[in-house]
């Protein structure tokens, strides 16, 4: 909360917009649960936002429930995802990084 704002409008020049993010709104669950995983560095306007997954060793339930609350808060009305779907790109992404 404390990057993306309570609102998910984030912060200008540091963490960018949740609310109404195409990213979030999208059906690329696999580049969500990346950016959740690993982090993401692809927007020079914004600061790099670090691998929270990771760094906290979260559960394919902890990464549902952030992807969930995205997709449904600040007026976001994207599609759900359930803890299987996520378990199973979690589980590819061990097979096949060194990350």
């Amino acid at each position: 909360m404390s990057c993306h704002q309570a609102n998910g409008e984030g912060l200008k020049g540091a963490f960018p917009p949740l609310k109404g993010s195409p990213i979030v709104l999208g059906d690329d669950l696999e580049l969500l649960v990346n950016i959740i995983m690993f982090g993401y560095d692809a927007r020079p306007e914004y600061a790099v936002m670090n691998a929270v997954g990771l760094d906290n060793n979260l559960t394919p339930e902890e990464v549902t429930a952030i992807i969930n609350h995205e997709k449904t808060s600040w007026g976001n009305n994207a599609k759900t995802v359930s803890p299987e779907e996520v378990k199973k790109i979690m589980d590819f992404i061990k097979l096949t990084s060194n990350k």
